[in-house]
């Protein structure tokens, strides 16, 4: 087996399995984590093992990364760095 054979059994595998993983997560900030790490390994994917890389592929992919990215900053903003005041926590509550 060639070592190119290798790196796309064990990316491929790990993509599809980190996909898996994503729908067994109640918690959207480690579904986002997987799901990043998923499209990071199709990304290698792609430029490695297929010849030419695949380029439509690759850009998605890069954009699922980005659209994640977003959503966890967002994510974090509202549940770690925004504060509300008395009275906006009160109406909330």
């Amino acid at each position: 087996m060639s070592l190119n054979f290798l790196t796309g059994l064990i990316l491929g595998n790990s993509m599809y399995l980190l996909l898996l993983i994503d729908f067994l997560f109640r918690n959207i900030l480690y579904l986002r984590i997987a799901a990043i790490l998923a499209s990071t390994c199709a990304i290698l994917y792609y430029l490695i093992t297929v010849h030419p890389p695949l380029w439509l592929n690759i850009i998605w992919e890069f954009l699922f990364v980005l659209a994640n990215v977003i959503q966890i900053s967002f994510f974090l903003y509202e549940h770690y760095i925004f504060e509300l005041t008395a009275d906006e926590k009160q109406i909330y509550q």
